[in-house]
């Protein structure tokens, strides 16, 4: 067997071995926004390419020697990204049930106010 179809043969195990990953987070991923885990308007397959993406990259830095507390910080920082994003979200989502944004802004002051806030 030449050189060149051992390398093809590694690259098509690989690449099927990333779609099976990708198309097992998205099923997941689907899974939990039926059982209410993850919002109704989360998209899985992009939410898994993003996983597997970040996953990856991760593994490109730790065999460049990137030391594991770099790496923790990284995933810190995806984790933190998507709070905010889905922190975000939920709150577009509560302005428009009570009236756009500057009644929903007007109305968490007010529910602020009332529980002895300021």
């Amino acid at each position: 067997m030449a050189a060149s179809d051992e390398r093809l043969v590694v690259h098509d195990l690989l690449a099927e071995w990333r779609e099976g990953a990708r198309a097992g987070l998205e099923a997941r991923f689907r899974r939990a926004r039926e059982e209410g885990d993850l919002a109704d308007d989360s998209d899985p397959a992009r939410l898994a390419r993003y996983v597997l993406t970040v996953s990856n990259g991760l593994a490109v830095q730790a065999a460049s020697g990137v030391a594991p507390k770099v790496l923790r910080g990284v995933v810190e920082e995806a984790l933190s990204t998507r709070r905010r994003s889905q922190h975000g979200a939920q709150r577009r989502v509560q302005q428009e049930q009570v009236g756009g944004p500057a009644l929903g802004q007007a109305a968490g002051r007010r529910a602020g106010q009332a529980a002895g806030g300021r």
